[in-house]
């Protein structure tokens, strides 16, 4: 990672977060979606969806590192957000972060989720983090050179 993409890495994220590295964020947000693979397993789609976006920003978390965007914001809501609109991106992850940013994950919002509705859910999830993966993957060969 250059000098200028680890500066504004630190406006973009918590200190504690810089600290982690691109991988250790992958690492973060498999683990985060397989807690959402549990939850949803026990019904529990509100915590399953609130884990599944956490396991996304938590990849995107990775990539900002080497692919540093302002607009992306701090959080994984605000990366979903900002993905959503991301020419950069991928149709399908665009489309992926619309459909995840959308859910609702407010307590006062009853989720009526069907097996399909759970499995698009989780490649949605899959998706992001694919994308995410790639651009480390990308970011790692081009500081290697």
């Amino acid at each position: 990672m250059s000098e200028s993409q680890s500066e504004l890495a630190a406006v973009c994220m918590p200190r504690a977060e810089q600290e982690r590295t691109p991988r250790e964020w992958l690492g973060r947000a498999l683990e985060e979606l397989a807690l959402a693979r549990v939850s949803f397993a026990k019904r529990n789609t509100r915590q399953g969806t609130v884990l599944c976006k956490r396991a996304a920003g938590l990849a995107l978390n990775g990539a900002l590192m080497y692919f540093p965007k302002d607009t992306w914001g701090r959080n994984f809501v605000q990366h979903l957000e900002a993905l959503q609109s991301d020419m950069d991106a991928p149709q399908v992850v665009r489309e992926a972060a619309t459909r995840l940013h959308a859910i609702a994950t407010d307590p006062k919002v009853v989720i009526l989720a069907t097996n399909t509705w759970v499995t698009q859910c989780m490649e949605d999830t899959q998706n992001i983090m694919a994308h995410a993966y790639t651009l480390i993957a990308r970011g790692e060969s081009r500081s290697s050179h």
